[in-house]
């Protein structure tokens, strides 16, 4: 470890000396280390990874909170992350292989707060999956048939679950020819290069540069003539777009969001329906109507797994989820 470290000479300023910083090439050997998918900095003493499941602490890499300071500052700039009081919090790709979000100190500690997750170099089909224990074979056949069907699929979990996994795997399924619009705010989904599949990522407004915002990709998505429209993830109000998309007659649409459960997500998608001044009942319709499965996966003891599929349908004027009783599910 001590090998990524350099002395750096700061300024010739009154009583600054010599600090030593590490190298940001220690980031991915910490990343590209057998097992390790996320990298967590909560500060210059605390250190963290995620390897095999698990979080593990990372002996100390900065002498001072100067050194940690100089190594944030000189990483954003060499990959150009725009991380300052304009823009306080960013999501970023490093190098395609790594999702990274940072937020600068004055909103968090103090100090500055970096999170670095591995990204599948090569991504998992269902059958890898299935293997893994993520789901039993009668679980991933019928996910197949859906994918098939055109069925909409809502895909719902809590932070790395495997929803961005599952979602790839579902994707590897179809046939290369159709034409997918996938939409993300950080790149995550790859697909082979032989599928007819566009990438569109949202971006922050920055200097004259125009906010180009999930819901504007959205309705830009309409006129790339897709097959199937996938979203990344609905957090706030993309979710009314999103919806009206669906509802307009496009199939096979697959998306995820954050929840412990399905009836959590379907609660979730009311309360941000329900701010931005539509009624509850035109809500239960519109959602039934939109999406015809919504699917759950959990993280227990490091170990992703599919715990439940509900089937969406209205009983009177009321959203209802039905969860399906497949055997060995997940």
């Amino acid at each position: 470890m001590k090998k990524a470290f350099v002395v750096e000479l700061l300024q010739n300023a009154p009583g600054r000396r010599e600090v030593k910083i590490p190298e940001d090439e220690i980031i991915f050997e910490l990343l590209e280390k057998e097992g390790v998918t996320e990298l967590m900095f909560n500060g210059y003493e605390n250190i963290y990874i995620e390897k095999g499941g698990r979080i593990e602490t990372v002996p100390q890499l900065f002498e001072t909170r100067k050194s940690y300071d100089a190594f944030m500052y000189r990483l954003f700039s060499k990959h150009n992350i725009n991380l300052n009081e304009a823009t306080p919090v960013v999501n970023f790709n490093l190098r395609g292989r790594y999702r990274g979000s940072a937020v600068i100190g004055s909103v968090a500690s103090g100090q500055t707060i970096l999170s670095v997750r591995t990204l599948n170099q090569e991504p998992l089909g269902l059958e890898a999956l299935i293997d893994k224990g993520m789901m039993s074979r009668d679980a991933g056949d019928f996910l197949l048939s859906l994918m098939k069907d055109k069925k909409n699929i809502f895909i719902s979990g809590e932070t790395s679950a495997g929803k961005t996994t599952l979602l790839n795997a579902l994707l590897m399924s179809l046939p290369a020819r159709e034409r997918l619009i996938i939409i993300e705010d950080t790149r995550e989904i790859q697909l082979p290069p032989d599928h007819n599949a566009v990438y569109l990522v949202a971006r922050k407004g920055l200097y004259d540069a125009r906010e180009v915002s999930i819901s504007d990709l959205i309705k830009t998505s309409l006129r790339l003539r897709p097959d199937r429209l996938i979203l990344g993830e609905i957090r706030r109000e993309e979710v009314l777009q999103y919806i009206h998309v669906l509802n307009s007659g496009h199939k096979g649409s697959v998306c995820t969001g954050h929840s412990d459960s399905n009836r959590d997500m379907v609660l979730r998608l009311t309360m941000l329906l329900l701010e931005m001044g539509i009624p509850k009942e035109a809500i239960d319709l519109n959602l039934a109507r939109s999406i015809d499965y919504f699917v759950h996966l959990s993280r227990e003891g490091g170990v992703r797994r599919l715990k439940a599929i509900d089937a969406v349908s209205l009983k009177g004027r009321q959203l209802h989820l039905e969860a399906l009783e497949l055997e060995a599910l997940g």
